[in-house]
């Protein structure tokens, strides 16, 4: 009797993990895909509901495609990783997720990491892989579709050296992660040839910033690189001073999500540079996604973020499909790394066996009020970057197989 008790115990332990559940075919034929976002924190405006739609959008243009059936749900994490693992938890033990897209927090999608590959699940996320995740990323179920810090900050001091722009400011915060990004860049600008002409350190309150942005001036800097988080970053885009001659250095920072940039259209900012994995305006297709989202989305034109959304299902759509319906992480994601990204977003990226995702960078310049064609025409794009351009970061896994290109069928846009 005890034996069977222990064998019984052992089999309902196996049920509810799932280990008992056949991975071969989507239940009922339907692909479940969750988005799990910030609808209600920081991120909201650059993934929140725009997430939600571009999956359905891609959902959307699959099906169109290939005939598969796909079922959305979509859950608020609001910032909590405590409820962003619960959720999770539920999705895949109770309601049969097959894979999970977004979680546009970094340390938040690093926590999840472990439970999606305990489950046998997958997890792409709209953020970079962590460092001290490469070591464990070969086997493990989350893709990472957008580069890391280090990754934007070096290709966009590498991409303005190339630009002539040889003489360097860099600015800083006095908290130590500030300090560290300072000392990470001054190593990037040393190794790429440029000179440093000076350097500043701003208090908390960002006290000082008139006289250090006149210190800037007497050092003919090409340029200022800014090395602080988002939030100060957009302190100073808010209340950089204006030059008594109308002249200053351009400002130059690794990443912003647009949606930021968006809320500060009216506001006078200073010249500056930044990278993007993903801008609307960056050619015809990526104008005629955006149109099409827009109209979807109140009018607001996609986010990075968003783009990585929609490219991510898709990608994972076309996978289980050329898989012929299998959504076993196994099969989905040799799928996923075999064949190359099509969807005119990302499209000639792909997925390396460390779990990261190749892609092009854009190099974009602010446009003066004066020169923009409306609200959300805030760049120019100086020059787009191919992944064999970009400094990227070192593979974590060195046997990892060549990427076939498997034929696909067409891609249906929608536009």
């Amino acid at each position: 009797m005890r034996r069977l008790l222990v064998l019984l115990f052992f089999c309902g332990a196996l049920f509810a993990s799932g280990a008992l559940a056949s991975p071969a075919l989507a239940e009922d034929g339907v692909i479940r895909i969750g988005v799990l976002t910030d609808l209600s924190g920081s991120m909201a405006g650059a993934a929140g509901r725009g997430s939600i739609e571009a999956a359905t959008m891609a959902a959307e243009d699959v099906r169109a495609a290939t005939g598969l059936r796909v079922t959305i749900v979509t859950a608020d994490y609001q910032s909590r990783g405590g409820l962003a693992r619960h959720i999770s938890r539920d999705w895949i033990r109770r309601q049969n997720i097959d894979m999970v897209a977004d979680v546009p927090n970094a340390a938040i999608a690093a926590r999840l990491r472990g439970l999606f590959h305990r489950e046998g699940k997958i997890l792409l996320t709209s953020t970079p892989r962590r460092p001290e995740a490469a070591s464990v990323s070969c086997e493990g179920t989350a893709l990472h579709w957008l580069y890391g810090r280090d990754t934007m900050t070096e290709n966009l001091i590498r991409a303005l050296v190339a630009e002539g722009k040889r003489r360097w400011f860099i600015l800083g915060g006095e908290n130590p992660h500030a300090a560290w990004l300072a000392a990470s860049a001054k190593g990037m600008l040393r190794t790429f040839g440029a000179e440093i002409v000076g350097e500043a350190y701003l208090r908390r309150r960002m006290g000082g910033l008139r006289a250090i942005a006149a210190q800037i001036r007497k050092t003919e800097a090409d340029i200022v690189l800014l090395s602080f988080e988002r939030p100060e970053i957009l302190h100073l885009l808010r209340r950089w001073p204006p030059p008594p001659d109308g002249r200053t250095p351009p400002l130059a920072f690794g990443s912003l999500p647009f949606s930021d940039l968006y809320d500060l259209k009216r506001v006078p900012m200073p010249p500056f540079y930044t990278l993007a994995s993903f801008y609307w305006d960056q050619n015809d297709h990526t104008r005629a996604f955006a149109k099409r989202f827009a109209g979807r989305n109140r009018g607001m034109m996609p986010t990075a973020i968003h783009a990585s959304v929609y490219s991510a299902v898709r990608h994972y759509l076309q996978a289980v499909d050329a898989a012929q319906g299998r959504t076993a992480a196994g099969a989905v994601l040799a799928q996923m790394r075999a064949r190359p990204l099509r969807d005119s977003l990302f499209d000639g990226g792909h997925v390396r066996r460390d779990g990261v995702v190749i892609h092009r960078l854009n190099l974009l310049s602010s446009k003066k009020p004066e020169d923009r064609g409306g609200p959300f025409d805030l760049f120019r794009v100086v020059h787009s970057m191919p992944p064999e351009e970009l400094v990227l970061p070192p593979q974590a896994c060195p046997d990892a197989p060549p990427m076939m290109d498997i034929p696909d069928k067409p891609a249906h846009m929608g536009e």
